[in-house]
């Protein structure tokens, strides 16, 4: 159990996640190497040293170091970024354009990447899902096979921020074998999340983390590149740091960090735990919202051990997380606020839900640890809150 003051529970870690056990020790020893590891000086060599055995031991956290190489970058956000534009610069070197596919639901960074590669000439296709937010690979399949080879790059979420669904990567490499498209891999959700979230396959072109999400520092994240990938362009030119992947002063506190973190997750998270404490969750939430309201996804086979992400009818998610938040709990909201004004949730709308079903999300994220024990005691507590927002919503 996450507390981050006093009788205050955290059940947002799908926005971020607190700094891990070997993380808050590393911070208070305070042994850091300064040295730039660019720098020629012994120091530097140090820190390069450091850096090139940092590196090689997440690749193979992952299984990933015999296929794959790394770079270091602020974030998702900024790896996603890397990998879109740099694909459509490399294409645009050789006369080519770009043909990116991706799902309605993705991440914004991979949707607002739409206006600019329409901007520079490129093809974005944008994908439906059904309710349960799963592609229709056929569909896909069929539209990737009709594009010049060699030009075709998906986007693919293993786990989705929001509702957590997963997508199954054995699908992934069928697709893949299938079309020879590249495919990008948004991991960012999955550490901890899911089972064998450390055992990546290999043949998949990019895969990009973002290290916040299991407990490192705030300001780093990675991509796996595989040696086999399609060059692309870097988003940041410089002194040609990473490969030239990404220039920039590299963050090996950052990096030191990542490594760390995935360590307590390799030795804490138990997947059989986490499961079926998140379904144990799952069930009464469910049963409390019959007939007045929902949970998202909730018939989707594929599905991480963190996330409830469900509606009530009548209330905007805004009231329901004051609610939460009176209660002491942190909680995430499915819908984006302007100046205290809802908006409807693009991925409850892009599911198929109404309007009014798509002001009424609530995520509930839990930490990696999660055990059955554990989900009774924040049932209590959840039900609490739920029955007096049903109560109230049952008096208008």
């Amino acid at each position: 159990m996450e507390k981050l003051t006093n009788r205050r529970l955290y059940f947002d870690y799908n926005a971020t996640s607190p700094l891990s056990p070997a993380v808050k020790r590393w911070l208070s020893e305070a042994e850091f190497l300064c040295a730039n590891p660019s720098a020629i000086h012994l120091s530097g060599k140090k820190a390069a040293a450091v850096l090139r055995e940092d590196s090689e031991k997440i690749l193979k956290v992952f299984g990933l170091s015999e296929s794959h190489k790394v770079f270091f970058h602020s974030g998702a956000s900024e790896g996603i970024n890397t990998i879109v534009k740099g694909m459509s610069h490399s294409l645009d070197l050789k006369g080519e354009k770009l043909n990116f596919f991706y799902s309605s639901i993705d991440h914004a960074a991979v949707l607002e990447l739409k206006p600019f590669l329409d901007f520079y000439g490129h093809n974005a296709h944008q994908c439906s899902v059904d309710k349960d937010g799963h592609l229709d690979l056929n569909f896909l399949e069929s539209k990737v096979k009709s594009c010049l080879p060699g030009t075709v790059l998906i986007n693919l979420t293993y786990v989705h921020n929001e509702i957590g669904t997963v997508f199954p990567l054995e699908k992934l490499i069928k697709l893949k074998s299938e079309t020879g498209a590249f495919i990008h891999v948004d991991c960012v959700q999955s550490p901890g999340k899911v089972h064998d979230w450390d055992c990546l396959p290999s043949g998949i072109e990019f895969y990009t983390f973002s290290s916040h999400k299991f407990g490192a520092l705030k300001g780093i994240g990675f991509t796996f590149v595989n040696k086999t990938s399609p060059t692309f362009q870097p988003l940041i030119n410089g002194g040609g740091q990473q490969l030239g992947f990404r220039s920039g002063t590299i963050n090996t506190m950052g990096i030191r960090s990542t490594l760390l973190a995935l360590g307590d997750l390799k030795e804490r998270y138990d997947y059989s735990e986490a499961k079926a404490g998140i379904n144990f969750l799952r069930e009464r939430i469910r049963e409390k919202l019959e007939g007045c309201g929902q949970i998202i996804a909730d018939n989707s086979r594929y599905k991480n051990t963190n996330t409830i992400f469900f509606t009530v009818e009548g209330k905007d998610s805004n009231s329901l997380l004051m609610a939460f938040d009176l209660a002491g709990m942190d909680v995430g909201v499915g819908s984006a606020c302007s100046s205290g004004i809802s908006k409807p949730n693009n991925v409850l709308l892009n599911l198929g839900h109404t309007k009014e079903e798509a002001l009424s999300g609530l995520r509930l994220s839990f930490e990696h640890e999660l055990t059955t024990s554990k989900a009774a005691l924040y049932w209590g507590k959840i039900e609490a809150v739920l029955d007096k927002v049903l109560l109230s919503s049952k008096s208008i």
